[in-house]
C-alpha cells in the first residue's frame, strides 16, 4: 500500500471519530479522546516521515481494535433480556 492510501485511510478514521465525539453524550468523551488524540500523534509522525506508511497502518489497526473493544464495553449488544414470564409486576 502506498503512503497516500494509508493517510487517507487514517483520516477517514479519525473523521469517523470525530463525529462521535460530537454526537455522544459526555460521559463518552473520555473514552473517545485519547483515541483521537492517538491518531492525531500518528498521522503527524507519518506527516514528518518519522514513521512509514506500514507503522500508519499499524497504528490505524491497533486503534480501531481498542476502541472497538472500548465502546463494545459501554454501549449495549444486542437486545436486552426479555422479562421473565414467571416474575409477577407489582
Amino acid at each position: 500500500m502506498d503512503g497516500r492510501t494509508s493517510l487517507d485511510r487514517a483520516e477517514q478514521f479519525l473523521s469517523e471519530m470525530r463525529e462521535d465525539l460530537k454526537v455522544a453524550p459526555p460521559e463518552f468523551h473520555s473514552v473517545i479522546e485519547p483515541y483521537v488524540s492517538g491518531l492525531e500523534g500518528a498521522i503527524l509522525r507519518f506527516q514528518e516521515r518519522r514513521i512509514p506508511s506500514r507503522e500508519l497502518d499499524a497504528d490505524v489497526f491497533q486503534i480501531r481494535i481498542s476502541y472497538a473493544r472500548d465502546l463494545g464495553r459501554l454501549l449495549p449488544s444486542g437486545p436486552p433480556p426479555p422479562t421473565s414470564r414467571w416474575v409477577r409486576a407489582g
